[in-house]
């Protein structure tokens, strides 16, 4: 029969599985094994996506390919990869303090990282899961991220009582000058908040649980304030059936003219009421930028992932006499969807249609018929 250590280990594990699938989706995506993974990966999503209850769980908070006029998602985009960094080195560096401990049969573990804080790994997880968490914001990943965040802290108490009972006095010390998870120095100033919690039995997991229901409560309720800031401060223009977005950074009025210049054009307008949508979503987007989950290929400079986290690495120095419109068709969990919420709610969508606008000489200059988005067609990426 199975004891209550080899129970827990189990959970514990299936949970880090589930927690490394889930939130680590892009390290996963960047790899040669994207496909591979995505052939399972995309199967769940799917069916998230097939309910109007559990679909928005797939879609992204903050934008990844789209620019926008936030000072705050802007930073919070340049620190995403340095977390990623930063989180495997101090998860490298305290697994080998570790292991070595134990290799040599030391005992437990108190100096390096441990000299100041007492899960350096469960901060160092903490740290490249905010990375992925911020780089790729999918809600089903908000939510992995603050389970495991909340699951951390309950693992961390319970094993400091484990060292508290096997080591006696000198874990107990070694308890008052270390910090559980920040520097005991800067530990001391935060508020210290009281245990209510009952003691032990199916009181305590009753309270755990509402406890746990309020805090995904608050997450949820924040990822929704923080689409909708990001959402405000992208550039969108949108009537009933159509939101036009513009991925670049330039006005109102030149967005209007190249799509006044799309409808003027007699070939392209034919095009367009030929595809008879009953909602569209319009990029328009510099002709020599890429954006892979669009299925367009980069015409122009190389792109820079580092210093251009946010417009997935297409500068924004461009050519800005040549624009790209795909126009393409929102897939939508509801067809009442309609106006700003056309962006806001799209599961995904499917492209028709690319114009080529030259707008120095303000005439539309080809178009190319589109059968999908490449390489990422049918997978549910971020769509803005």
């Amino acid at each position: 029969m199975l004891n209550t250590k080899t129970i827990n280990k189990s959970f514990r594990t299936s949970l880090w599985l589930a927690y490394v699938i889930i939130v680590f989706e892009i390290l996963y995506m960047i790899s040669p094994f994207a496909f591979l993974f995505y052939s399972v990966y995309a199967v769940p999503l799917k069916w998230l996506q097939s309910s109007p209850h559990t679909s928005w769980l797939t879609t992204n908070i903050l934008p990844h390919f789209t620019f926008q006029r936030s000072i705050i998602i802007s930073l919070l985009n340049l620190l995403s990869w340095p977390l990623i960094v930063l989180g495997t080195f101090l998860f490298l560096v305290g697994f080998i303090q570790i292991y070595w401990a134990k290799f040599r049969r030391k005992g437990s573990v108190s100096k390096g990282l441990y000299k100041y804080i007492r899960h350096p790994q469960y901060v160092a997880l903490a740290l490249i899961g905010l990375g992925a968490a911020i780089y790729w914001s999918r809600f089903i990943v908000w939510f992995m991220f603050a389970t495991m965040l909340f699951l951390y802290y309950a693992l961390a108490r319970q094993e400091e009582k484990i060292c508290l009972m096997k080591f006696g006095e000198s874990y107990q010390i070694y308890l008052e000058r270390t910090g559980m998870f920040f520097p005991k120095w800067l530990e001391n100033h935060f508020p210290r908040i009281p245990t209510l919690l009952p003691e032990k039995g199916i009181k305590k997991i009753l309270a755990l649980g509402l406890i746990y229901c309020i805090y995904i409560s608050a997450v949820t309720g924040f990822g929704f304030l923080m689409k909708n800031y990001a959402l405000s401060k992208t550039m969108v223009l949108f009537n009933d059936n159509t939101a036009m977005l513009s991925l670049a950074p330039f006005p109102r009025g030149q967005i209007q003219k190249i799509w006044e210049l799309v409808n003027s054009d007699s070939e392209g307008k034919k095009k367009l009421n030929g595809l008879n949508l009953k909602k569209s979503l319009i990029y328009i987007l510099p002709t020599e930028w890429g954006i892979p989950e669009l299925g367009i290929r980069r015409r122009g400079n190389k792109q820079n992932y580092l210093l251009h986290p946010e417009t997935h690495g297409n500068s924004l120095v461009f050519d800005s006499r040549y624009f790209t419109v795909l126009v393409t068709e929102p897939i939508l969990p509801s067809p009442k969807i309609k106006g700003k919420n056309i962006l806001k709610r799209a599961l995904s969508f499917t492209p028709y249609l690319e114009i080529f606008v030259d707008l120095q000489k303000e005439e539309v200059i080809g178009d190319k018929e589109r059968k999908g988005r490449g390489q990422w067609d049918g997978i549910p990426v971020p769509i803005y």
